[in-house]
């Protein structure tokens, strides 16, 4: 019986297909945007033509961010970034100075490509979000957790957002008019306080609530419990005013 030397097989293992290798782009991409952020650098070890596929990923979703060498990562990761960042949601958990939040926020900011920003803070994270963030003007949803916001002086719209998301978030009843009257297409807001603000439980607020934002058809506060048959309701009783 004849037995094939390791130098007689070289040559019929490279041909062997390399299968993860010739994946089509658009595989790899939902295959990496699927991954935790820091999974989908490691694969850039799998193959050659990997490599490069991680700073094109349209969605960067960062979790438990907690330490200064943390944010660096995540700074490391949009300063290596060559595409558009279209989706970004940071959540951080612990930070000895919010600082590097802001200097994320403007880095999106200058790209100005982000249509989903979500941005979580710890619990006892009370920090002052910048008014970089108002310079986002492709954004068509916002999350916004445990945070303060407060609009800046110069004039902005955002044209494009069609969801927003205040859960304990600190702004004032004027701003917060302010901001939805910025915003002519939204269509779902969510409005969770553990203090209550804005719009209590009264018939009047939520028609001035809904004058505000015409198209909502999404309606979602902790204090004012708001089904489809409500909004129906002060729909029709706008349109007879």
């Amino acid at each position: 019986m004849h037995f094939a030397s390791s130098t007689q097989m070289e040559p019929e293992e490279s041909l062997l297909p390399d299968r993860i290798s010739n994946l089509p782009s658009s595989l790899v991409q939902t295959i990496l945007t699927l991954m935790p952020i820091r999974d989908a650098f490691k694969t850039t070890i799998l193959s050659r033509s990997w490599r490069h596929r991680c700073v094109n990923l349209p969605k960067l979703e960062f979790d438990q961010v907690q330490s200064v060498s943390c944010y660096l990562y995540v700074l490391h990761v949009l300063l290596l970034h060559q595409g558009p960042v279209l989706d970004f949601s940071l959540c951080v958990t612990q930070l000895p100075s919010c600082y590097e939040i802001d200097q994320i926020i403007l880095h999106l900011a200058i790209k100005t490509t982000v249509e989903k920003f979500k941005l979580s803070m710890g619990l006892y994270i009370s920090h002052k979000l910048p008014k970089s963030l108002f310079s986002l003007k492709k954004l068509t949803h916002l999350n916004l957790k445990n945070c303060v916001v407060e609009l800046p002086s110069t004039v902005f719209r955002f044209e494009r957002l069609t969801s927003l998301s205040f859960h304990n978030v600190k702004i004032s009843t004027k701003m917060l008019i302010s901001l939805l009257s910025c915003c002519p297409i939204l269509n779902s807001f969510i409005l969770i306080q553990e203090e209550k603000q804005f719009m209590g439980t009264e018939y009047t607020n939520l028609v001035q609530l809904f004058q505000l934002m015409p198209l909502v058809d999404h309606l979602e506060m902790n204090y004012c419990p708001v089904n489809r048959v409500v909004i129906d309701e002060v729909k029709m009783l706008i349109e007879l005013l």
